[in-house]
């Protein structure tokens, strides 16, 4: 198994580039879930922390991951681009310094854990 990301109280294992193997969180409406079924461990690539930020958007995340709560937003990206989706996001990171913001979550259009790329994401 890879080494755990610990963020916010939040112990998360992470898979490659984007998915979760299990999420243990502390927050209240994901205590329980799941994620998909467990995979082999395979080479992570480096996690870099988020930290203070003057970009509205993963401003806003950082507030939500604080507060336990879910946002909504349009995403430009995945199978529906454009529609309007809510996530309740649990941590953020980066690949590379100065790279683009990821958010790892819970999707409740696909109510699963799902990765989203902030620099596609609109407010609602």
């Amino acid at each position: 198994m890879s080494d755990p990301l610990v963020h916010h109280g939040l112990m998360i294992l992470l898979h490659p580039i984007h998915n979760l193997t299990r999420i243990l969180p502390s927050c209240p409406k994901l205590r329980g879930r799941r994620s998909a079924p467990e995979t082999k461990a395979l080479p992570l690539a480096p996690v870099l922390p988020v930290g203070p930020t003057r970009d509205p958007v993963v401003a806003s995340f950082q507030t939500a991951i604080h507060e336990c709560r879910t946002l909504a937003f349009f995403y430009q990206g995945g199978s529906t681009p454009g529609i309007l989706r809510r996530f309740l996001p649990v941590s953020l990171y980066r690949l590379e310094s100065g790279g683009p913001v990821y958010a790892v979550g819970r999707c409740a259009l696909r109510n699963e854990t799902r990765t989203i790329r902030l620099d596609r994401v609109r407010l609602g």
